[in-house]
């Protein structure tokens, strides 16, 4: 693969184009593609047109000024001129770590690429944000693969060893349908769903409308290889368990099934949601009618919501 065929798309998701469209790659070129495009070490705005200013011998300054906020665009403007490389993509890397050391003139470079080429260069050498995401380019390097399957494989892998195994075994990759077949992939702190009366995310949907409040605390996961379980907990309360060789069960049925051989404290479903204080309700529209129960807390329920929780 050409890099100048990589310019194009990158270009072409500059200008409007939704994500990254899919190019023919093979594993060695996609890994280099990802280097170019999402590279870990970049230079300074200002170190790269120093010493560009030096190339043409003018003042940081009215670079500066020129380059306005997108500078890539300006250097990348001095190859208007010029036909396109037959670089490949690892002619490329080596290009620009050159310029990353300092051993590139700029003008001699300028005339060996076209514009839409140097776009991409020069973006890459000052880090620029990518028109598009991680996730979206390795998505187009296996159609076939679930974007969730990819996302929910970078919390054990590396995006490199993502790459890798789209193009040689994707079975090394975590598809969250099956974490079963990898519990101590599912050791990772869920995210949780914000949820307030100002807009709906379908909770109804979920857990027969039951709901769980969350208790303060850190929290953390364990797997106990010895009985076969994931454990979450938020400071010493049981929110989750899960068991890998019974992945069907619904957090109710998971839960019961923890409490008949352990006894801690659980945070158990209810139709309820959360408590406030005498205090707390003066801040808040809650019906006078609503009863006080004995101690002290008004429930609000989960249709009526008016605070935020995380659930």
């Amino acid at each position: 693969m050409l890099f100048r065929e990589l310019a194009h798309a990158w270009d072409a998701s500059r200008l409007g184009d939704k994500g990254f469209r899919r190019i023919s790659m093979t594993e060695s070129e996609a890994l280099q593609a990802y280097a170019l495009l999402f590279p870990k070490k970049t230079l300074t705005v200002r170190k790269a047109l120093s010493k560009i200013a030096d190339d043409v011998a003018t003042s940081y300054e009215v670079l500066l000024d020129m380059a306005g906020e997108r500078p890539a665009l300006l250097l990348a403007s001095e190859s208007s001129a010029s036909n396109a490389s037959n670089w490949s993509l690892s002619d490329a890397l080596d290009i620009r770590e050159s310029i990353m050391d300092g051993e590139c003139p700029f003008l001699p470079l300028s005339i060996q690429m076209s514009e839409i080429e140097a776009r991409l260069l020069w973006a890459s050498v000052l880090g620029e944000r990518t028109p598009f995401t991680k996730l979206q380019y390795m998505h187009t390097l296996n159609g076939q693969m679930e974007p969730k399957t990819i996302l929910g494989s970078k919390s054990f892998l590396t995006d490199e060893e993502i790459i890798s195994a789209l193009h040689r075994d994707t079975n090394l990759l975590f598809n969250p349908k099956h974490w079963y077949e990898k519990p101590t992939a599912a050791l990772r702190k869920r995210i949780y769903t914000s949820w307030s009366k100002h807009k709906s995310v379908g909770l109804e949907d979920f857990n027969g409308a039951l709901y769980q409040e969350i208790p303060t605390g850190a929290i953390t996961l364990e797997y106990d290889e010895e009985e076969n379980v994931i454990i979450e907990r938020s400071g010493s309360v049981i929110t989750d368990v899960a068991y890998p060789k019974h992945p069907q069960l619904i957090l109710k049925d998971r839960l019961s099934a923890y409490a008949e051989t352990h006894d801690d404290e659980i945070a158990w479903q209810d139709d309820t949601i959360v408590g406030i204080t005498c205090e707390e309700r003066e801040n808040h529209t809650l019906p006078r009618s609503w009863p006080l129960l004995s101690y002290g807390k008004w429930w609000v329920c989960a249709c009526q919501n008016i605070v935020p929780i995380r659930v």
